[in-house]
């Protein structure tokens, strides 16, 4: 949340249009992503009027969050476990390092039924 207000001050100083790079780490890197990629999520933290506009907008997008992981498990109670560690069987993507890696995010995203970052 520090992130977004940020975001909004630098943009009142004028300034946000300077930046060459935004680097985030950890919980941050959900805010950046929304800022790079959502031309809305941008348009809304940048170019809010007051503090209650917002505010009322970060509730709004937490709702999103909410609702999206909401239905997603809703919609996933179909595929178990069992099922997505049968699709992405380590042993059929070939040998190295980041293979059980590539496995668990397959296993993800068949669980969520590749939409789990999904939201609207």
């Amino acid at each position: 949340m520090a992130c977004i207000g940020f975001a909004n001050l630098f943009s009142k100083l004028d300034i946000i249009s300077k930046f060459s790079a935004i680097s985030t780490t950890s919980g941050a890197s959900w805010f950046s992503t929304q800022l790079f990629y959502s031309q809305q999520f941008y348009d809304r933290v940048v170019n809010a009027e007051d503090s209650q506009s917002l505010h009322d907008f970060v509730v709004q997008w937490m709702v999103a969050y909410k609702q999206m992981l909401v239905d997603n498990i809703n919609t996933s109670r179909n595929i178990t476990a069992a099922y997505a560690e049968e699709v992405c069987d380590p042993r059929d993507l070939g040998d190295g390092i980041g293979v059980q890696i590539i496995s668990d995010l397959c296993q993800t995203l068949v669980y969520f039924d590749g939409d789990w970052a999904e939201c609207e």
